[in-house]
């Protein structure tokens, strides 16, 4: 019985019609799908984030359930039964002799010659007919096959004294064309100098991500990801500007073409070439990966984003306005039932020199060694549900809740970090690492009517033998670093799922453990520097925790001067206001927020001034979108900086004299347009 069915089943896959076979059952399975994809990390597809009750759906307003309008035309085919009553009316007329251009009663034969041109007519309109509905066919097949969403954005920015007046670049560094003579050197204040003074950085970037998703069946995906001129600074590829390899590494500027011979007479721009004018391609794929839905569970392999949570630890980086987004190079199954998620993955989190050559551009490369592997594993179990039952409970009056665990293990025994080439080299120099992490990340929200309370926790336990990369000292170096972030909403006037006319207040609170052998709140070029000086000497404990660079929280302090939360913690709270204009596809709807950040550093020790307040942030914004997917964005922010970032100049027992720099504010003003599809 099993052949038959078998033999049956080759048959029709045989005799099918082209595309049928790839054709997705249109029998409303989509949606468990979509499902699965938000199982794990926020979902890898399309999804991101976890539910949050802000945008509930895409125009901001309540689903009614009904068609919308005024959207283009209709893609399906005429109907049929047009042509056929337009025929039966004609040959009943005929029949019947009602009416007649000949004046012919019933009986009458009709004219041969009018006849002849009555069905040269018809014949005329059903093969338009046909050919039309044969277009919108394939219409509907491609719009079946491939779905493309993304964005595509434009963002000035304008940055004022980001280096709070001090002249050593420990906030910020300078721009490079404050203080220096026609010359290009540093001002001396001799009497025929002129000097140029500038505390101003501005610019403007652009970016266009495509997100295609290919439908091979309703159970089989293929994602990908593409930034197009992925944050491209306007006006940095001029034509006559290239780089060339340079003589002692890195790249040094290549002679200018004769007919741009200075940048001054540059006529027009070039695309970005990586390498060559730019440090990267006027394309770069970020993500593909492939979903396969199972009986059991959805199956995801390839390089995918990873977003867990509210995004503290992983971040896929989804907003308009992100710059960064996790990638993982992963397998995973994931399942989901009556709510309940889990997934098991492992990821190829780092592997080390491979086979491939700069001459051998061809050809499957492969990992050099097992050892120098940085293995990590994943395992998640939550509940969280559809957002459609959330949404179902709220307006029922009952309370939502989502919530679960992330679990994280990696390890590497060896590390080849101080490995000169990336390529198949004989001068491979792995050295001892013994690096080992435990991660857990608990994540939680709580919606009732008006109210939500959403939080994330992360404790990340491990150890380090070896911190050096070309070399092996016995340093031993625990690993203890923990953060989360509290956030409590409550929505004042409208309704929390719908954004007409909406008055929300909001506060959040956020800490990131700090590490007091270690000077500043931002590592120096990436490496660990543990200090062993003064009461911290011995400590070998490694704890300053660091939030994803796209969990936003300000414009300056975290977004600019720190880089993240990292080793501060802070209080936010917030209002905005959504008011909506016009209906339906005229509707425009325009937001106002304000913010107030007040931080602080985790650990006084690890500041210049060994004093631990940070400053007072406040940001303000303006949104303006319409239905139609258009946004555009204008911000300001001031930030107000204390006692931390002054300097330390003598302690003389418990005596702690501060420096004389006279602190400035650092100010800054963005705008953002951007469509989204």
């Amino acid at each position: 019985m099993d052949r038959c069915w078998i033999g049956l089943v080759a048959l029709a896959a045989v005799v099918a019609p082209p595309g049928a076979l790839a054709q997705p059952a249109d029998t409303g399975e989509s949606a468990p799908v979509a499902e699965a994809t938000a199982v794990t990390e926020g979902g890898t597809g399309t999804e991101g984030t976890a539910a949050t009750p802000e945008d509930a759906a895409t125009s901001g307003e309540e689903p009614t359930g009904e068609e919308p309008t005024g959207e283009g035309p209709a893609l399906t085919p005429p109907d049929d039964t047009f042509f056929g009553e337009a025929a039966g009316t004609t040959a009943q007329t005929a029949e019947t002799g009602e009416t007649g251009e000949t004046g012919r009663t019933g009986g009458t034969e009709p004219n041969p010659a009018e006849a002849l041109l009555s069905a040269s007519r018809e014949d005329r309109e059903d093969q338009q007919a046909e050919r039309d509905a044969e277009q919108v066919t394939w219409q509907e097949e491609a719009s079946r096959f491939i779905d493309l969403k993304g964005y595509f954005r434009t963002r000035g920015d304008l940055f004022y004294q980001l280096h709070l007046g001090r002249p050593d670049g420990v906030a910020f560094r300078h721009p490079y064309d404050d203080g220096v003579n026609q010359n290009g050197t540093p001002c001396s204040g001799a009497a025929a100098e002129t000097c140029f003074t500038n505390d101003t950085i501005a610019g403007a970037n652009l970016r266009l991500r495509l997100e295609p998703v290919i439908h091979l069946s309703s159970y089989v995906q293929v994602y990908a990801t593409f930034d197009v001129l992925d944050n491209l600074v306007l006006g940095s590829t001029p034509e006559g500007y290239a780089n060339q390899p340079g003589a002692s590494g890195g790249y040094e500027l290549a002679a200018r073409s004769p007919w741009t011979p200075l940048g001054a007479f540059a006529a027009t721009q070039v695309p970005p070439v990586g390498g060559v004018n730019s440090f990267q391609d006027s394309v770069t794929v970020k993500r593909a990966w492939a979903e396969v839905t199972t009986p059991l569970g959805r199956l995801m392999f390839g390089r995918m984003q990873s977003q867990w949570g509210l995004g503290i630890l992983a971040n896929g980086g989804n907003d308009i306005d992100s710059d960064y987004g996790d990638l993982a190079d992963r397998i995973m199954w994931a399942a989901r039932y009556m709510g309940i998620v889990g997934a098991l993955g492992a990821d190829f989190a780092g592997e080390g020199p491979t086979s491939q050559a700069i001459f051998q551009m061809q050809g499957q490369p492969w990992d050099l060694g097992q050892l120098d592997d940085v293995n990590q594993y994943i395992a998640v179990l939550g509940y969280r549900p559809a957002e459609e039952e959330q949404l179902v409970r709220l307006r029922s009056g009952l309370p939502a809740f989502a919530g679960g665990v992330y679990y994280v293990f990696r390890n590497q025994v060896l590390s080849s970090e101080g490995t000169s080439v990336l390529g198949n080299t004989s001068t491979l120099t792995p050295v001892q690492r013994d690096a080992w992490a435990h991660i857990i990340d608990l994540w939680f929200q709580f919606r009732y009517e008006r109210f939500r309370a959403e939080t994330e926790w992360t404790v990340i336990y491990g150890g380090i033998l070896n911190t050096q990369p070309t070399s092996f000292a016995d340093e031993d170096y625990e690993v203890l670093q923990w953060g989360g972030v509290l956030q409590l909403e409550y929505t004042a006037i409208g309704l929390p799922t719908i954004r007409s006319n909406r008055l929300r207040f909001g506060v959040e609170a956020g800490y990131a453990s700090g590490d007091p052998n270690e000077e500043g709140l931002a590592p120096s070029q990436g490496i660990i520097v543990q200090r062993g000086d003064r009461n911290t000497a011995g400590v070998h404990t490694l704890s300053r925790f660091n939030f994803d660079p796209d969990y936003n929280v300000d414009l300056i302090l975290f977004e600019q001067i720190l880089g993240r939360v990292a080793g501060a913690y802070y209080f936010r709270p917030w209002v905005d206001y959504t008011l909506a204009l016009g209906v339906g596809r005229s509707k425009k709807f325009l937001n106002f927020r304000l913010d107030t950040i007040w931080s602080r550093a985790s650990e006084f020790m690890s500041t210049n001034s060994n004093l631990p307040d940070l400053g007072l942030e406040i940001d303000a914004a303006v949104t303006f979108e319409t239905a139609d997917n258009f946004i555009a964005r204008l911000q300001y922010g001031v930030f107000f900086p204390f006692g931390a970032f002054k300097d330390l100049t003598d302690i003389d027992g418990h005596e702690v004299r501060n420096g004389v720099y006279d602190l400035s504010n650092a100010q800054t003003v963005q705008a953002l347009l951007g469509v989204t599809f």
